[in-house]
């Protein structure tokens, strides 16, 4: 996943995201020591488990994996909502098809 996916990075958290064939999305939460105490891990992991619940039907068919960073730490959960809805927006973006280039795909002194 992290080597084949689209990797979106923000300032609190960063996703990355692989499509898959199955139905529905799959979601992964890391929240290392650095980021604080095993109190303060869970209160973001829930917060970022309730953005992803609440914009389900943005994400699509993906396996995501969500690192939460310190930066995160003391965040209001509308922060942490607003910053996962524009990363899924631009991972979207990176994992569209791209239409074919129309001609040489070098210049003629190729």
């Amino acid at each position: 996943m992290y080597e084949t996916g689209a990797r979106v990075a923000g300032s609190r958290i960063v996703l990355f995201v692989l499509p898959r064939d199955e139905n529905g999305p799959r979601l992964g939460l890391t929240a290392t020591r650095k980021v604080g105490g095993s109190v303060v891990r869970n209160r973001m992991r829930r917060l970022v488990r309730e953005a992803f619940r609440r914009h389900r039907d943005l994400v699509g068919r993906w396996d995501m994996v969500i690192n939460i960073r310190q930066a995160a730490v003391g965040s209001k959960f509308p922060a942490i909502e607003d910053e996962f809805v524009a990363l899924v927006g631009r991972a979207r973006k990176r994992l569209e098809p791209r239409p074919p280039v129309d001609g040489p795909t070098c210049p003629p002194a190729c």
